[in-house]
């Protein structure tokens, strides 16, 4: 039987695939068996005989040349048949390299009077085919023979059927596409990537079925397994994970590059979050510790949760007291057995306003960053005019020479960083990919698009860093 393996992983379950990840299903069955080989034998002077273009055919696996008198006209699929077999022999084999699936097949190989076909592949060529050569030439100036080849496994020159279900289980309703492969060496392979991202959605997880079928080269079918999981909206960034285990429970951050992890960031006292849920869990726990600038425990508590849908990302937040917050360094969030440490950026209140950027991450759930640093906004409008007739110009008062056809208004903001480590700049690679960001200004949500992101060394400081944002809004109305 056929080994079945989906992102390098044979038998897997519980997968959290990306949509904008490769996810590669590959059925392995390796394969032995010979290759076909045929001979072509010239015997005699068949050119005392010829009295007619067309007069000689050989027709092998459906391909047909015929002879020409004049070896000028020795040309695609026509041979001259010279009074040296030999030559006859090496015209020949020439007519065959213009037969397309003769030479897709075959290795054509002239030697003297012989021309021998070597197949490519392993697996029969022509034993099922009642008549895979016919001829006119007689037997006596041609002599054919061969040795077909064989292959030991049934997928050898079969198909791969992928049936996709947009669920866990078969259902008519979830059928979304079935995708189709010829199964040539030792494995047949897909990306499940184009077709999963058809039913993905952004902070959900969708269900998943690949069902696998072999239609074999005799057109006989039978099932070879299936694979399941679930996918969401997601990306390659900070050399994250290329897909999840969505069992347990985990937070959907991102924090492994750099030295120490990568450092994470709040300038207000409520922090959101996502948790990737399993199936096999109901809710889950999470420890809020606050600490001082010499990481002491000022203040901690505990909270729980529990799924409500069939949806695995669930989005939180946590809320801080502002008395303990204001003496906070450091904000340490536990779920299970990793801890996700936020940095309070300082001092607080050291600008009037700061803007909170949100964004869809890699794994599909929230991450965010606070800019406390200058801000400013820009306001254009692309114009485009039309001339009007003058024809009317000594009837009124107020002419115009030019009205406005159409103008496009854009409102551009620039946002700017606090000091950071070098640490601090990782998230913003995240950022740059995501397909999903907003904002919230005065309580109303605004949907952005990230034009630039800037981040630099600071030019009085050794490894302390700036980042610039610069987005238009999805919609400048």
């Amino acid at each position: 039987m056929a080994e079945i393996y989906y992102n390098n992983v044979s038998s897997p379950s519980n997968m959290l695939t990306f949509t904008h990840i490769p996810n590669i299903l590959k059925v392995s069955q390796p394969i032995s068996g010979s290759k076909a080989v045929f001979y072509f034998d010239f015997e005699g002077d068949l050119r005392q005989s010829v009295t007619a273009d067309s007069q000689y055919y050989v027709t092998f696996l459906g391909e047909t040349v015929s002879n020409v008198m004049n070896p000028s006209e020795a040309k695609n699929k026509r041979f001259y048949i010279s009074s040296n077999k030999d030559g006859t022999a090496m015209s020949f084999a020439r007519a065959l390299r213009n037969c397309g699936s003769i030479a897709a097949d075959f290795n054509i190989i002239h030697n003297g009077s012989t021309v021998t076909l070597y197949a490519k592949t392993i697996g029969q060529k022509w034993s099922n085919m009642a008549n895979y050569i016919q001829r006119n030439i007689p037997t006596d100036k041609l002599t054919t023979h061969g040795v077909d080849g064989n292959a030991s496994s049934a997928f050898f020159g079969g198909k791969i059927d992928v049936n996709v279900f947009s669920a866990s289980t078969y259902s008519n309703e979830a059928y979304v596409t079935t995708l189709e492969k010829n199964y040539y060496g030792d494995e047949c392979s897909f990306d499940m990537s184009p077709v999963l991202a058809t039913f993905s959605d952004f902070g959900k997880t969708t269900p998943y079925l690949l069902s696998l079928d072999l239609v074999r080269g005799d057109g006989e079918w039978q099932s070879i397994g299936s694979v399941s999981g679930k996918t969401t909206v997601g990306y390659l960034a900070n050399q994250s994970n290329k897909y999840l285990n969505a069992s347990g429970v985990q937070m959907l951050i991102n924090n492994k590059r750099g030295v120490n992890g990568s450092i994470l960031y709040t300038y207000s006292n409520i922090i959101p979050y996502s948790t990737l849920c399993g199936d096999n869990t109901g809710g889950w726990s999470l420890t809020i510790s606050c600490k001082d600038s010499a990481f002491n425990e000022i203040f901690q508590t505990s909270q729980t949760a529990r799924k409500t849908s069939s949806n695995n990302i669930i989005d939180s937040f946590v809320e801080i007291p502002t008395n303990y917050f204001r003496d906070s360094y450091y904000v340490d969030i536990t779920i299970g057995t990793e801890t996700y440490r936020f940095n309070v950026i300082k001092p607080l209140k050291a600008t009037e306003y700061f803007q909170r950027i949100q964004w869809r991450n890699e794994y599909g759930g929230i991450s965010f960053f606070d800019f406390t640093g200058a801000r400013s906004e820009t306001d254009n409008v692309d114009i485009e005019t039309y001339e009007k007739n003058i024809f009317d110009y000594h009837d009124i008062d107020e002419f115009e020479r030019k009205r406005i056809y159409k103008n496009e208004y854009k409102k551009t903001v620039k946002l700017t960083s606090h000091l950071m480590e070098e640490d601090g700049k990782w998230i913003f690679n995240s950022l740059m990919k995501s397909k999903k960001v907003w904002t919230t200004v005065n309580g109303k949500v605004y949907y952005i698009i990230p034009k630039n992101i800037e981040v630099n060394e600071d030019q009085n400081y050794n490894n302390i860093y700036t980042a610039t944002l610069t987005y238009e809004y999805s919609d400048n109305d």
